[in-house]
């Protein structure tokens, strides 16, 4: 039998929610941890968020081997010397050999050898089987540059800091050495130098005029001054040929005197 009443047709809606209440869960949250519980450690961002690893340094680059005879004037005021001599480049290193030819004391049996990438000069003596090493320095990275050993390679540590060498050759006209057409040009090279110490960071300009053959790997002729002195540099036989890798490294039977 149906009973039809108002008192229950009021009651069944509420029934019905409270049902809903009481019997379906509720949605869960997370709750706090208690105290003293260790604590989730955060998600690992997502790749969008982890910055690119930096690129590997790219390797200086290694130059042709070559070999060249070469003669050089230097002048200090009123002092003249001359010097005949031999060049080698082996990748990153130079072999610098040059015997005086001017009057006087004979000089040591030696030879130099030049590192870029240690950024280290070495002088070896072959009579004492004994050899120096010293820091380049700018001017002898600069030195460098101007002779036409190496082109200019941009920033190099320099102790604690990194210089900056750039180099332009101006065109000035054309000209001829020993009836070889070749080209006469003005040699800029800058060194920028931040701060060292006290020392407020600076930029400093060398200039040589150089004769340029573009079918030599080296200059026909370098010429430079500064400070009362004068320098010339003709090279000869420039061949683009391997030399023996072991001339530029130090022999194991050389002593290390340095420092001197």
């Amino acid at each position: 039998m149906r009973i039809d009443s108002p008192v229950l047709s009021l009651i069944r809606p509420w029934t019905l929610i409270l049902f809903i209440v009481l019997v379906v869960p509720a949605p869960l949250h997370a709750a706090p941890p208690p105290k003293g519980s260790p604590q989730i450690e955060t998600p690992p961002p997502s790749p969008i968020d982890i910055e690119p690893t930096p690129p590997p340094p790219v390797a200086a680059p290694a130059y042709p081997d070559l070999t060249s005879n070469f003669r050089s004037v230097s002048i200090l005021k009123t002092v003249v010397q001359n010097f005949n001599g031999k060049l080698k480049r082996h990748g990153r290193k130079i072999y610098l050999e040059e015997e005086s030819t001017s009057s006087g004391p004979v000089g040591y049996n030696e030879y130099f050898v030049y590192d870029l990438d240690k950024n280290m000069l070495y002088r070896l003596l072959r009579d004492e089987q004994i050899y120096f090493e010293t820091p380049l320095t700018i001017d002898q990275r600069v030195e460098a540059i101007r002779k036409g050993w190496v082109p200019a390679e941009g920033p190099f540590p320099y102790g604690k800091v990194t210089v900056t060498l750039s180099s332009r050759d101006i065109p000035l006209r054309p000209d001829t050495i020993d009836k070889r057409p070749v080209e006469l040009r003005l040699r800029e090279i800058t060194a920028d130098i931040p701060a060292i110490g006290q020392i407020p960071a600076r930029t400093v300009k060398y200039y040589s005029f150089v004769w340029v053959d573009p079918a030599l790997a080296l200059p026909v002729k370098i010429s430079y001054g500064a400070n009362a002195t004068h320098a010339v540099v003709e090279y000869h036989h420039v061949v683009s040929e391997a030399s023996d890798p072991a001339l530029f490294d130090i022999p194991k039977d050389y002593v290390n005197l340095t420092p001197y």
